[in-house]
């Protein structure tokens, strides 16, 4: 008993901050959009001139090399600016901002973003080799389970106890095992008093 509540302690602890990190960087775009305002977009009237970002981008670093440009991951959102990749003369890459509405820039990025960061802590728990991100996936996989075990086995009772009733009565305790097992003792008694 004592060995398995410190191995279930730490392993809740642990599956918490996978939950609540993950939970973060679902977010993580919208949450640096509010504290950035250079990753506001203005609307785009017609369809975005990608040419005019690119050259916008350009003309604003005349010295970095453009790598590409891309939409910030966030393609489906249209408040959000275009993010193209860049290189300055030192080698160093960072993120030129420019808003699809304007084909202007709004500025630019050296390092990791805040999305950047939570993934990094979501997925790799910022350790250098891929294993922390096996380890993240055997947690969702072990959700799965621990989902789908106890539901299976429920629904099993759920059809046994189906079958027991007469048809008038299978589509209220079908209901009832669908929505609210828990009060499956009601439809007991009203079954067993008739």
């Amino acid at each position: 008993f004592w060995l398995h509540s410190i191995f279930g302690l730490k392993l809740s602890l642990f599956l918490g901050f996978v939950c609540l990190t993950g939970t973060i960087a679902t977010v993580s775009h919208e949450i640096e959009w509010l504290y950035k305002p250079e990753l506001r977009a203005t609307t785009v009237t017609g369809m975005a001139d990608w040419g005019a970002m690119w050259d916008a981008a350009a003309q604003a670093h005349p010295d970095a090399k453009i790598n590409s440009i891309g939409s910030f991951d966030r393609n489906d959102a249209a408040y959000f600016v275009k993010s193209v990749s860049a290189t300055d003369v030192n080698g160093e890459d960072f993120i030129i901002y420019v808003d699809p509405g304007t084909s202007r820039v709004t500025g630019h990025e050296y390092g990791r973003s805040f999305q950047d960061f939570m993934r990094a802590l979501h997925y790799y728990l910022f350790a250098p080799t891929a294993i922390p991100m096996y380890i993240v996936t055997s947690l969702g996989l072990q959700e799965i389970l621990a989902w789908f075990l106890p539901n299976a086995a429920l629904a099993s009772r759920c059809a046994d106890l189906v079958r027991r009733f007469a048809p008038a009565d299978r589509a209220v305790v079908a209901v009832v095992c669908g929505h609210h097992w828990a009060d499956v003792h009601l439809v007991f008694r009203r079954t067993h008093r008739a």
